[in-house]
């Protein structure tokens, strides 16, 4: 079971999509408006719970600026459409297998919402889909103690069509 290429290394290298950084700007932003807000906080001695309230709003903003500025993050993209690759993870019992196989294949959103809505959980499929299905590649993996395996290489499917 583990000789099977995992699907997070896979969409890496895959010539239908590529990746694209994303801009930091929009944190270094969030950022300094947190120390631009932290400032004002400061300088309300009269208004004690507005400064207060303030502070922890700029503590806040600076965290997320922080982490967005120190978290390497790539979007993908389908070069044919230019449609953005969302990662999606559903959860299933393994009696479903063939059913989410199936709906991936044909893009049947609707019966791939039902199934992974759900109680089980002994599989998984991983799914890197544009919204629209045109384009997605998935794989199905199984709950080993404590991790998911893969169970099958990766799927491309770029002639699927949304219902």
């Amino acid at each position: 079971m583990s000789g099977f290429e995992n699907i997070n290394d896979y969409i890496t290298v895959l010539d239908d999509v590529y990746a694209k950084k994303v801009n930091k700007t929009t944190f270094l932003l969030l950022m300094l408006a947190g120390l631009g807000v932290l400032f004002a906080s400061t300088k309300l001695t009269s208004l004690y719970v507005v400064g207060v309230l303030l502070f922890c709003i700029a503590f806040g903003m600076i965290i997320i600026g922080l982490v967005g500025l120190t978290k390497p993050v790539e979007r993908y993209f389908c070069k044919a459409t230019k449609e953005p690759v969302e990662k999606q993870i559903l959860y299933f019992d393994a009696a479903d297998k063939e059913v989410v196989r199936a709906a991936i294949r044909e893009g049947n959103k609707s019966v791939l919402k039902m199934i992974s809505d759900g109680t089980g959980n002994s599989m998984r499929a991983v799914v890197y889909a544009t919204p629209s299905y045109s384009y997605s590649v998935s794989q199905l993996q199984t709950y080993v103690p404590h991790e998911y395996v893969p169970i099958e290489e990766p799927v491309i499917c770029s002639t699927c069509r949304a219902n």
